[in-house]
């Protein structure tokens, strides 16, 4: 019987399914808490369905206002998953961390490897230290993805790594009664990724198409999705591909226009490439399917 306790900072899909997972290996006397919380910024945070999963299996659940360090049920150790509210330094606090790291430190490190391209995308178990994301390495995993890809696909492929590296860390705790040593991270190989917000889902046309492309379906559902404007609309661009370019006159003075109708969806001139968008809704009105005007120019 496993006499050893976890505690959980969980958030989104992620935290639900590792919560599962976690339950469904170790038991419900192995959970200590469970502390949720909400993020608007999300089309389903599934914060209601993880304190309906905790309250199913008789499990400690605490909304984050509710909860102190000090009100916490006592633990072995503690996993920090899809978390993005500050948490005390402790040395049996375990970060994981959607990227492989040094590389993408911070935030949204998923989109942002997306719309950069990369075809390595990783999970890594870390100590909490003070500056984000600069602990020492517990453990990583790895995955391969080719485009295009979606950002929930991306992610739904990183779930099964999140389970992995919490159950191991888990067995060892088990074990030896604490976790294994870290290895420090390599300050030369760092990089950072910046957190978005509201004005970082603009479309850019002056990038090539393909790099527009990966944007779209980098911050596509659960997120808001590509923002494309005219003078007088918003527009969310939730699927598109880059497709044979054409000779553009003066192709400058004409990025962002509408060139042709392919089947019904517009092909837009980029500053390299042509950009077939297939999925496209007004800002305003997911529901609306009148078809934009031909003469329709999108700003950068």
């Amino acid at each position: 019987m496993v006499t050893r306790k976890a505690g959980f900072y969980v958030l989104g899909i992620r935290g639900l399914t590792v919560l599962q997972a976690f339950l469904n290996r170790f038991g419900p006397q192995a959970i200590a808490f469970v502390v949720i919380d909400g993020d608007a910024n999300l089309t389903d945070d599934f914060s209601s369905d993880i304190a309906a999963f905790c309250e199913e299996h008789e499990v400690h659940v605490l909304l984050r206002q509710a909860s102190t360090e000090q009100s916490l049920p006592t633990h072995d150790v503690a996993y920090a998953i899809g978390w993005r509210y500050l948490l005390p330094t402790s040395a049996h606090l375990v970060i994981l961390h959607d990227s492989p790291l040094p590389r993408f430190r911070g935030f949204s490190p998923v989109p942002n490897m997306l719309i950069n391209g990369e075809t390595i995308l990783g999970v890594t178990a870390l100590l909490a230290q003070e500056d984000y994301d600069c602990g020492d390495i517990l453990a990583q995993e790895f995955t391969e993805i080719t485009y295009p890809i979606k950002v929930d696909q991306a992610q739904a492929q990183l779930r099964p790594l999140y389970v992995q590296l919490v159950c191991e860390l888990f067995d060892k705790v088990c074990d030896t009664g604490e976790l294994p040593a870290g290895v420090p991270q390599s300050e030369a190989l760092a990089t950072y990724s910046p957190w978005r917000d509201g004005d970082d889902y603009a479309i850019n046309w002056h990038w090539p198409a393909e790099r527009i492309a990966r944007f779209c379906d980098a911050v596509g559902p659960p997120f808001a999705g590509a923002l494309a404007t005219t003078a007088s609309r918003s527009y969310r661009v939730l699927s598109a591909e880059a497709i044979a370019d054409v000779t553009v006159e003066s192709r400058e003075d004409h990025i962002g226009k509408i060139l042709f109708m392919r089947e019904g969806c517009p092909v837009v001139i980029c500053a390299q490439g042509l950009l077939l968008i297939r999925e496209i809704h007004r800002d305003d009105d997911k529901h609306q399917s009148k078809p934009l005007p031909f003469r329709t120019r999108f700003l950068s």
